[in-house]
């Protein structure tokens, strides 16, 4: 944060320390992170009964089934306090993955803020699916 890197590098760099954690619990060490996957096996993520592809910025998920999408992300950077641009779409795109009506079915979503001058990520915004079983 203090060299004012891209939000890609940011939430890649997130996403390791995120690994590291998960890989160390004894309920979730069986799940990746990974940082802008757009998979389904083979085949790119599309919204259901949509041609439109789908990636969000980071998502803890087990490969190769939508049946354990546990967590996805979105990350945005902010310099100064300005209005951050973008920020709906990436909601938008967070309620999507979470919609019990969607094919991935991800169980929590954060919008997360690095913000640049205070060198803190905030958790913007969060939403998670109450009464699911993983």
């Amino acid at each position: 944060l203090k060299n004012n890197l891209s939000e890609r590098c940011i939430c890649s760099r997130f996403a390791f320390y995120l690994q590291n954690l998960i890989a160390h619990s004894l309920e979730y060490n069986n799940y990746i992170v990974d940082v802008e996957y757009n998979r389904k096996s083979d085949e790119p993520k599309k919204v259901l009964g949509d041609s439109k592809h789908i990636t969000v910025d980071l998502i803890v998920h087990r490969r190769g089934c939508n049946k354990h999408n546990l967590i996805c992300i979105e990350m945005k950077k902010s310099i100064n306090g300005r209005k951050i641009k973008g920020i709906d779409k990436d909601k938008d795109r967070l309620c999507i993955m979470t919609s019990r009506n969607s094919n991935f079915a991800y169980r929590i979503w954060f919008m997360i803020i690095a913000y640049i001058n205070t060198k803190k990520l905030d958790i913007e915004d969060t939403f998670y699916l109450k009464n699911l079983s993983i």
